[in-house]
C-alpha cells in the first residue's frame, strides 16, 4: 500500500476517535472540522485530486440538507414545530406511551419524508419533549436515532440507499416489493427497540402522568408559511409516491420536493436573516469532507478487492447482510451500496437479495454512530441545543438491537422463501 492509500483511512481512524471522545482538555472539537480536515489532508497528499474531490461532493445531498435544515429551524423558531407537537402527542399519558408514539411516529415519517428529514425535525423535538417532561434526554435522543434507522427500512423512499436500489433494480413495484419483504419485520423491529429501551432505562422512566400544553406560536405569520410549506412538502412526497407506482424509471428527485417546500419560507428571509445565522453549516461541511474521504477510500480499491480476492459469496442473504453492515461502518450505506449493486446484477440476484441489501444497509446505522448520516445530523443538531449524544453508549445499545433487528429480517425472509413469495411477482 502506497502512502496515499493508507492517508484516507488514517482521517476516517481520526473521524471516529473525534467522534467517540468530542472533547481534548477543555476544548469542544465538533466533528465537522476533523471530517474537513482529513478530506484536505487527503487533497492535499494526492490521493485525491482537486477536479475529482469536488466531483464527488453530491450536490443532490447538499441542496436537499441545506433545504430542509431551513425548514426544519423555521418550524422551531416560529413555534409551529411544538404546535403540531402538541396535536400529536397531546393524549399521550405517560413517559411509556410517549415513547411508543415517538418510535411509530418517527418510523412512519422516516419512510415517507425520508429518514434525513425526521432526524432533521425530531431532534430539538425530542429534546422538548424531555425537557418539558423531565424525561431523559439521552433516552429520547437514542430512541429518536434508532426508530428512524429502523423506520426507512420499509419504504422505498426512506433513505437514499433504498431509493437507489428500487430504481437500479429495475423494479416492477418497488413500494409493493419493500412492504412485503419489509413493513412486517420492521413493524416487529420498532416493537423490539420499545422493549429493548424500556429494560435499560427502566430505572430512569418515571410513571408521573404527563400534562401537555398548547404552546403559543412565536411569530404567528411565519408559522403560516410553515403551515404551507408543510402541505407542499407532502402533497410532493404523495405526488412521487404516485409516479413510482405509474412508471418507477420516472424519477421526482427528494432535493426537488425540498426546494418545493421551501419556496413559502424563502419569501420571508429577507427579514428573517437570523434563520441563516441559526442554520446547521457545520454538519453541511461535515458532509463536503464526508464525500471526499470516502471518494479517496473507494479510489484505493482496498475493499473492492478485499471482495474480489476472498470470493466472498453474495448470493447467501445472512453473509450479504453481514458484509454490508460491516462494510457501511467504513464506506456509509451509500457508497456501499453503489459498490454492491453492480455485483448483484451482474450475478442476476433475486428479489429476496436487493431487500436485504437494503435492510442491512440500512440497519447497519444503528451499530456505530458514523453508520448513518442521520446519526450525524443528530449530534450536531442536539449540540446545537447544549445536549450530548454518547458515541460509546449509542454502540452499547445499538449492536445489540441491531443484531436482533438483522435477525428478525432473517426469520421473515426465511418465511417469505418457505412460501416461495418470488412465484408472485
Amino acid at each position: 500500500m502506497s502512502f496515499q492509500q493508507i492517508v484516507p483511512y488514517i482521517g476516517l481512524i481520526f473521524v471516529i476517535i473525534f467522534t467517540i471522545i468530542r472533547k481534548v482538555g477543555n476544548l469542544d472539537i465538533p466533528i465537522w472540522l476533523i471530517m474537513i480536515i482529513s478530506a484536505i489532508f487527503c487533497i492535499t497528499v494526492g490521493s485525491i485530486n482537486l477536479n475529482e474531490a469536488l466531483k464527488a461532493i453530491d450536490l443532490d445531498v447538499i441542496i436537499f440538507l441545506f433545504c430542509m435544515f431551513l425548514i426544519a429551524e423555521s418550524f422551531q423558531s416560529s413555534g409551529y414545530l411544538y404546535h403540531i407537537a402538541h396535536k400529536i402527542f397531546s393524549n399521550t399519558e405517560s413517559a411509556r406511551h410517549l415513547l411508543l408514539v415517538l418510535i411509530f411516529f418517527s418510523a412512519a415519517v422516516s419512510g415517507l419524508l425520508m429518514n434525513d428529514t425526521m432526524i432533521i425535525i425530531g431532534t430539538p423535538l425530542v429534546i422538548y419533549f424531555a425537557r418539558k417532561h423531565n424525561i431523559s434526554t439521552e433516552l429520547l435522543l437514542l430512541t429518536l436515532m434508532y426508530s428512524v434507522t429502523i423506520g426507512s427500512v420499509f419504504s422505498p423512499i426512506g433513505n437514499p440507499q433504498n431509493l437507489l436500489i428500487a430504481i437500479n433494480s429495475k423494479m416492477n413495484s418497488p413500494f409493493i416489493l419493500f412492504f412485503i419483504y419489509l413493513l412486517p419485520p420492521t413493524i416487529a423491529n420498532l416493537f423490539v427497540l420499545y422493549f429493548f429501551m424500556n429494560f435499560i432505562y427502566r430505572n430512569e422512566i418515571h410513571t408521573i402522568p404527563l400534562i401537555h400544553e398548547k404552546e403559543e406560536l412565536e411569530d404567528p405569520s411565519l408559522a403560516k408559511l410553515c403551515r404551507i410549506s408543510l402541505i407542499i412538502l407532502l402533497v410532493a412526497v404523495l405526488l412521487k409516491i404516485l409516479i413510482i407506482f405509474i412508471n418507477p424509471k420516472i424519477n421526482l428527485p427528494l432535493t426537488y420536493i425540498a426546494i418545493a417546500g421551501l419556496i413559502p419560507i424563502a419569501f420571508g428571509l429577507f427579514k428573517r436573516s437570523y434563520l441563516l445565522k441559526k442554520l446547521d453549516w457545520g454538519t453541511l461541511i461535515f458532509f463536503v469532507g464526508m464525500f471526499i474521504l470516502m471518494k479517496s477510500i473507494w479510489n484505493t480499491e482496498i475493499i473492492q478487492h478485499f471482495i474480489n480476492k476472498n470470493n466472498i459469496n453474495l448470493s447467501s442473504t445472512p453473509i450479504l447482510m453481514i458484509i454490508s453492515v460491516i462494510f457501511s461502518q467504513i464506506l456509509s450505506n451509500v457508497p456501499l451500496v453503489a459498490l454492491f449493486m453492480p455485483i448483484l446484477k451482474a450475478s442476476n440476484a433475486n428479489i429476496s437479495l436487493y431487500m436485504a441489501l437494503a435492510a442491512s444497509s440500512t440497519l447497519a446505522g444503528n451499530f456505530l454512530i458514523l453508520g448513518a448520516a442521520s446519526n450525524v445530523i443528530a449530534i450536531q443538531n442536539a449540540e446545537k441545543l447544549d445536549e450530548k449524544i454518547p458515541s460509546v453508549k449509542f454502540s452499547l445499545i445499538g449492536i445489540p438491537l441491531g443484531i436482533i433487528n438483522l435477525l428478525v429480517v432473517n426469520i421473515w425472509f426465511l418465511f417469505l422463501n418457505f412460501i416461495n413469495i418470488e412465484k408472485y411477482f
